[in-house]
């Protein structure tokens, strides 16, 4: 998909704001409950330096994800955003603290949530700015919920088989006219997978514009109105 005339950047995904997230167990050293904001267990991404830059992950305090943190074997790091660190760590330094977040399996194998401190520690080299998760009204602290990412090969995630990819989909930075471009990314994809299958390409406009034609309506009505 990068060789494709016009792409930019690409990237796989596991999961992005405003489409599919994961919410995985986690536990902090020295708290009793997990970290939440209204209950609402923080956010997780797996995410590659590309991939944050597609986004517009900024840092307030320490650094990105490099490519030595996408290698294998590398050591555990993980980014908080700026909700998370304040909430857990009021007053204190995110970085470097531990974090123990995913699936942990019980004597008999099985998902057990209340192990996840048994988890090993994820150092916190970053502390990110707050982003919109799932909506675009800030009612509710929808404008500061707990959200993290750790390197893409950390994801602690298993997939649902094992047949089946860590990466839901891809994440494509375009110049120019992306209807002229997302057909050609899906033929790219479709006509180089090893099984027949079919690629949903969209703009990922379309996983907002939900939310804003209501508004877009109220303002239209209210032009229309005040032309009247």
């Amino acid at each position: 998909v990068r060789a494709i005339p016009g792409v930019v950047s690409a990237s796989v995904t596991q999961a992005m704001p405003f489409g599919s997230f994961h919410i995985p167990p986690i536990s902090v050293p020295g708290r009793e409950e997990p970290p939440s904001v209204n209950g609402q267990l923080p956010a997780m991404y797996a995410a590659t330096p590309e991939y944050l830059d597609m986004m517009g992950v900024r840092t307030v305090q320490g650094r990105l994800f490099s490519a030595k943190d996408m290698q294998p074997g590398a050591p555990l790091v993980m980014l908080v955003n700026e909700t998370f660190a304040r909430d857990v760590w009021p007053g204190g330094n995110a970085l470097g603290q531990c974090v123990r977040a995913g699936h942990a399996l019980d004597s008999f194998g099985e998902p057990d949530p209340a192990a996840s401190s048994t988890l090993p520690c994820r150092t916190v080299v970053g502390v990110v700015r707050d982003s919109r998760v799932r909506s675009l009204n800030p009612t509710g602290r929808e404008a500061s919920l707990m959200q993290y990412y750790v390197p893409f090969g950390q994801d602690p995630v298993p997939p649902f088989a094992p047949s089946y990819s860590r990466a839901h989909g891809l994440l494509v930075k375009v110049a120019g006219d992306v209807d002229r471009m997302a057909p050609m990314v899906q033929r790219l994809i479709q006509g180089t997978a090893a099984a027949p299958l079919f690629a949903q390409v969209r703009p990922y406009q379309d996983l907002i514009d939900p939310q804003m034609r209501p508004w877009r309506l109220g303002a239209t009505m209210f032009v229309a109105f005040g032309a009247l």
